[in-house]
């Protein structure tokens, strides 16, 4: 992952973490997370709309790391299970609840897409809506 930031295009590139096979996505919540606490504490965004790009999202990595990138851009950091997850939304890695998340092309149609009712938190799960509303924990 570190070697991807070092070139010049790859730390402003989205998406790049989804040409990444799970245990690829996994590490790179990983560095994304020691590359966030080195940066630490993040900047507010003067945001409280944040859209997560959801075509991508497939296995649970992969949710929180269209998450990081929703709230802190590229190579961003927001939890990587609910316990960081529930850190995040406190404070120090970027945006603190509340603030609205912004679903975009989710893939519930498709077979192989992660069932977010799995997740084991209400507050990532799906409804039949193309928005979904984030008040915190």
């Amino acid at each position: 992952m570190w070697s991807l930031w070092r070139e010049d295009t790859a730390g402003h590139e989205s998406h790049v973490w989804a040409r990444l096979d799970e245990e690829g996505r996994t590490a790179w919540l990983d560095a994304a997370r020691l590359r966030a606490a080195w940066h630490y504490p993040l900047p507010a965004t003067g945001s409280d709309e944040f859209i997560v790009e959801g075509a991508h999202v497939t296995d649970t990595a992969a949710l929180y790391c269209a998450l990081g990138e929703a709230m802190n851009g590229p190579g961003g950091y927001y939890g990587a299970d609910l316990d960081a997850l529930k850190d995040c939304l406190r404070g120090n890695f970027g945006p603190v609840a509340p603030f609205t998340l912004i679903w975009h092309n989710s893939r519930s149609g498709s077979d192989d897409a992660l069932d977010l009712n799995q997740v084991g938190t209400p507050a990532l799960r799906t409804r039949p809506t193309p928005w979904r509303r984030w008040d915190g924990c």
